[in-house]
């Protein structure tokens, strides 16, 4: 399960990997785990999730078992649209972090932030 996560971890410093070893494990192994959740039958390694903040050990430990957690938000008072704050793809998916801010489609502002720089989402 170590394959997956490093392979995880290469991906979201912004390179694509696709190593023998995490090909292997995943063919041996990870597909074996995925098969027996019964998740075969979803779209491979994604999964969205919502209304309640994940821990980075949570996410990680997902990720281990080669399952991609996208973590969503929205303000339902202000509008429908949900926000998937991680994407597929090499350097677009970051454990802990909020994600992009669509302009175009909804305003969005960070208010008190703390001296770590995290705060509340508008």
């Amino acid at each position: 399960m170590g394959q997956a996560l490093s392979h995880h971890e290469r991906e979201m410093s912004g390179m694509a990997d696709n190593s023998h070893g995490y090909r292997l494990a995943k063919k041996l192994v990870l597909s074996q785990i995925h098969q027996g959740l019964g998740l075969d039958r979803t779209v491979p390694n994604d999964f969205a999730i919502g209304a309640a903040a994940v821990s980075a050990e949570t996410v990680r430990f997902f990720l281990s078992l080669d399952m991609k957690v996208l973590e969503m938000i929205t303000s339902t008072e202000a509008s429908a649209m949900m926000q998937i704050t991680n994407q597929l793809g090499p350097g677009n998916f970051r454990v802990g972090k909020v994600g992009r801010v669509y302009p175009e489609q909804q305003e969005c502002k960070i208010v008190d932030l703390d001296n770590r720089g995290i705060g509340e989402l508008l």
